[in-house]
């Protein structure tokens, strides 16, 4: 789930259905989860050399009976934390790390931006139908999306995005999801996505952000660099007498 945020007074308003105490009861459950996660399992010295390394880092759970998941992955992106929100943050980037996204629209939004609904359609393979979903991100000091269904073919999604800043101006972004589709899902489809697509989506969002921070870094520098000194004319050459 991607986590837009832009501006669009000219579409209709979308009624939310949860009151602040209960979206925040909502989403008490995958907060809770992920700042466990991030105590221990992320904390695990294994599972830190493996982020360093690049690797994309993963640790879920399936309910075969529910069709449902839980999903922790994280990985580090060598770019400083307003780049990877900005992507995180604008529907026009959704696609880098949505696997068959179709469409994304900001449906509504706070005048301050401290929250956003978003519409997706979604066609994750043949094999299931078109998905659509609406939901909610809270956000918060671009350090924490907090997300959860308004409404959608999903019949629950509460989940996390938290970004942590660190001492060489990258960021380890964790990524923490509870979902149930409510619809049926092969189970080699969901395995291929948590294996495959997953990594893929995470590894897509780095190298875009790691671009887009080598970009602003080069302009930085040619902006700052001295224009080079006039040359003088050059003289016309002497002429020769008997």
């Amino acid at each position: 789930t991607a986590a837009c945020r832009e501006g669009a007074p000219e579409m209709r308003r979308l009624p939310v259905p949860l009151s602040a105490a209960g979206m925040a009861m909502a989403l008490l459950p995958a907060i809770a989860a992920a700042q466990d996660t991030q105590g221990s399992w992320l904390a695990n010295p294994r599972v830190q050399s493996q982020l360093t390394a690049g690797k994309v880092v993963s640790h879920n759970e399936l309910d075969g009976k529910r069709s449902s998941a839980q999903i922790d992955a994280a990985i580090r992106i060598d770019a400083p934390p307003q780049t990877v929100w900005k992507l995180l943050t604008e529907c026009k980037f959704a696609s880098i790390y949505i696997p068959g996204l179709k469409h994304c629209r900001v449906i509504d939004h706070a005048a301050d931006g401290s929250w956003a609904v978003v519409e997706h359609d979604i066609k994750y393979s043949a094999l299931v139908p078109m998905v659509h979903s609406v939901f909610r991100a809270d956000y918060r000091d671009q350090q924490q999306i907090a997300f959860h269904r308004v409404s959608g073919d999903f019949k629950s999604e509460a989940g996390v995005w938290l970004l942590q800043a660190g001492a060489d101006n990258s960021v380890t972004l964790e990524y923490h999801v509870a979902i149930q589709p409510g619809f049926w899902v092969p189970r080699s489809m969901v395995q291929h996505s948590l294996k495959r697509q997953l990594p893929a989506a995470l590894i897509a969002l780095r190298t875009r952000a790691e671009r887009m921070a080598a970009a602003a870094s080069a302009d930085t520098a040619a902006s700052a660099a001295p224009a080079p000194a006039a040359r003088a004319p050059a003289s016309p050459p002497a002429s020769s007498t008997d």
